[in-house]
């Protein structure tokens, strides 16, 4: 037996008034001789020991009345968790689902507000010697110190709403882990939570020890909801005064079927389109909004919705660039192709030059970002150090091999920019197929594929060492012999090309699939990002440098507020660094900065699972509890009224001072019986 307020014990020196009192009025009697008592009456010797019996029958009254007055004022309360668990502490995790989605109501309270209250009552009905673990879904505070009950309550006053949220099977192991490097064992588990569909997404911990559980499920009123999923670019390259076509996936999460709902998209706070669509219910739909862009440099994009109350996912943030067309250099050795000057030359996203290597009129390649080696056999001193300077600084080099030459020739130019040489020269029919590494590739570039997608077809080919360096195969052949594949050198990338440029050694240079793949290649010398990112991914984010010191560091500053941080980074060989930013907690829009200098802009999103309002069954709970050794012993719902069963009876404390009060109360009737018999 415990006492939740033990100050009142100290009220016991009361139960000492009614023995003074009686002292006090206790008299010996004193024998006095007169000589007329033979005509007093002789008292009684039995009426004398019945008044003393009676006096002390008092006193015992009213100083068991005071005692249990006392102790029902210090709440005694018996801890039957050590006879009904076995366990040697007094230790609770309380885990409080602070996820967006309980930020919905029920009955005009917010579900987050009515479940930090009711953990509050539950810590409050506890003795002052019990000890908790206090949890969220949000991985920033999860540390799971073992704290008093005033320090739990307190913790709980300052929980808010967390946008980057871990599943519960995580918060559980996490806690276990915790109390098993700290020694301790843990004699019950009580969650609030509205228990949305998204809140487990593995196996719940086992438990070996059957430890309680208590689900409070705090159920918000029925809503609608309706959510802008993704977004993606037509073309992934953007120029100023370019028509684009921004396309955007909306859901519609509810059973309504809703017409013209609109959609509105805002380019650096400026109305860009509105677009109408009608949804079906419970069906994503997708949706294009053209517009034009304006300016140079990145761009902060927002699609919009108006659905109410849910409005987490009304918004989705996404940055690109607009740049001047790509500055692409073609060196050749022999006759230019005319199929890479028509590739280059006629499309506006490029700004194509064109030399003989050894008419080349500048000392480096600084002003392109992709440069194209036609046929190049000879290893000259200054075409080689051009190269390795360009490949240092992000650059990309794609080659493409003169198969009519002397492959020693070839090789010793490939040597000297330590790369693998050619080992012989395949001249037999072979089909080619798009490598594992880039299989969604070629889906996101590819529509409506309702047949597989012929590769080209290849009459000869250069077969190249394969034990030199890893790589990563964009095109390879049936058999799995590289056809294009691609080498991360320290700071840029080299394509490699088995197939010349030559229409007659593949149909490479007509097929659909060479349009996409300019771009791909392209694309890997420039800092193109992600439209954005979710906030709590451990997906790490590349970007490129603008020139920063190899030691600055890299912060991120959110546009919108006060926050800066330090991520955690790795710089890679060259110009490019790893950002980890996990801990990241707010949407919109993040700058990347070295030493004052902008080095890109950076989107961060709300996760989508929470917008899906659908709810685990108790029978499902069970199951996930249940089959891994927990003992669910409690199941209580919050109504939309706000009520729900009384929380005292998770705890495996049993209060019994209002037994005591009504103890005092009987006694009290005694000893009024007592001095009415008395008188």
């Amino acid at each position: 037996m415990t006492f939740q307020q033990p100050a009142f014990l100290f009220g016991l020196f009361l139960v000492t008034i009614p023995l003074i009192i009686h002292l006090i009025n206790f008299r010996k009697s004193k024998t006095i001789y007169f000589s007329s008592l033979r005509f007093i009456e002789e008292i009684q010797t039995t009426n004398r020991n019945r008044r003393r019996i009676q006096d002390l029958l008092l006193l015992i009254l009213r100083m068991l009345i005071i005692a249990l007055v006392v102790f029902a004022f210090a709440r005694p309360v018996i801890r039957s968790s050590e006879t009904t668990t076995g366990r040697s502490e007094n230790l609770t995790a309380i885990i409080i689902d602070n996820t967006p989605s309980m930020n919905l109501t029920t009955n005009g309270e917010v579900l987050l507000a009515l479940a930090k209250e009711k953990a509050k009552e539950l810590i409050e009905s506890y003795p002052p010697g019990s000890r908790f673990v206090l949890a969220s879904m949000d991985p920033a505070t999860a540390s799971f110190r073992i704290t008093d009950r005033n320090e739990a309550i307190s913790s709980i006053e300052q929980l808010t709403t967390s946008f980057v949220m871990k599943p519960l099977n995580q918060v559980i192991q996490g806690i276990q882990h915790q109390l098993k490097q700290e020694n301790h064992e843990l004699s019950a588990l009580i969650i609030l939570s509205d228990f949305q569909r998204n809140l487990i997404n593995e196996t719940i911990p086992d438990d070996s020890a059957k430890t309680p559980v208590s689900l409070v499920r705090i159920t918000a009123e029925s809503f609608s909801n309706i959510s802008v999923d993704s977004c993606w670019f037509d073309n992934p390259l953007h120029q100023s005064g370019q028509q684009e076509n921004l396309k955007a996936r909306i859901f519609n999460h509810s059973n309504e079927f809703m017409t013209d709902f609109p959609v509105r998209l805002e380019i650096n706070d400026t109305l860009k389109a509105e677009a109408l669509v009608d949804l079906p219910p419970f069906a994503p739909t997708e949706v294009t909004i053209p517009f034009t862009n304006v300016g140079q440099n990145w761009q902060q994009g927002i699609i919009k919705l108006f659905d109410y109350p849910v409005t987490f996912d009304n918004e989705l943030f996404f940055s690109y660039r607009i740049e001047p067309s790509i500055p692409v250099l073609l060196l050749h050795e022999g006759d230019p192709s005319p199929d890479l000057q028509r590739l280059f030359g006629d499309d506006s996203n490029f700004s194509l030059e064109t030399f003989n290597y050894r008419g080349f009129p500048r000392s480096d390649f600084q002003e392109y970002r992709l440069i194209i080696l036609d046929g190049i056999s000879q290893s000259e001193p200054a075409l080689i150090q051009r190269t390795r300077d360009f490949l240092s600084q992000g650059g990309t080099v794609w080659f493409f091999p003169d198969l009519n030459v002397s492959t020693e020739q070839t090789n010793s130019f490939l040597n000297r920019l330590s790369l693998p040489t050619i080992q012989g020269i395949a001249t037999y029919p072979a089909e080619s197929v798009i490598g594992i590494t880039y299989q969604n590739w070629l889906n996101s570039v590819t529509i409506s594929r309702d047949t597989r997608l012929k590769m080209p077809t290849i009459q000869k080919m250069a077969r190249f060492d394969q034990s030199a360096i890893s790589r990563e195969d964009i095109l390879t052949t049936v058999a799995g012999d590289p056809v294009i594949s691609r080498y991360r050198l320290p700071g840029g990338s080299f394509v490699m090309n088995s197939i010349s440029s030559d229409p007659a050694v593949s149909d490479l240079m007509a097929h659909p699939v060479l349009v996409p793949l300019t771009y791909l290649v392209a694309h890997m010398g420039l800092d193109i990002n992600s439209l954005y990112h979710n906030l709590g991914s451990e997906q790490p984010i590349r970007i490129q440098l603008n020139g920063a010191g190899e030691t600055q560091l890299i912060r991120i500053k959110h546009l919108s507020s006060e926050l800066e941080i330090i991520p955690a980074q790795q710089r890679s060989l060259g110009d490019q660094i790893t950002l980890f930013t996990g801990t990241l907690s707010q949407p919109g829009f993040y700058s990347t900065k070295a030493d004052g200098v902008e080095e890109g802009l950076i989107a961060f999103n709300t996760p989508r699972s929470e917008s899906v309002m659908e709810y685990l069954a108790d029978s499902t709970l069970e199951k996930h509890f249940q089959t891994t050794g927990w003992a669910i012993t409690n199941r209580t719902d919050i109504e939309s009224d706000g009520s729900s069963a009384k929380l005292s009876t998770f705890n495996q404390n049993k209060p019994i001072w209002p037994y005591l009060l009504w103890l005092a109360l009987g006694l009290l009737l005694v000893e009024t019986f007592v001095m009415n018999r008395e008188k």
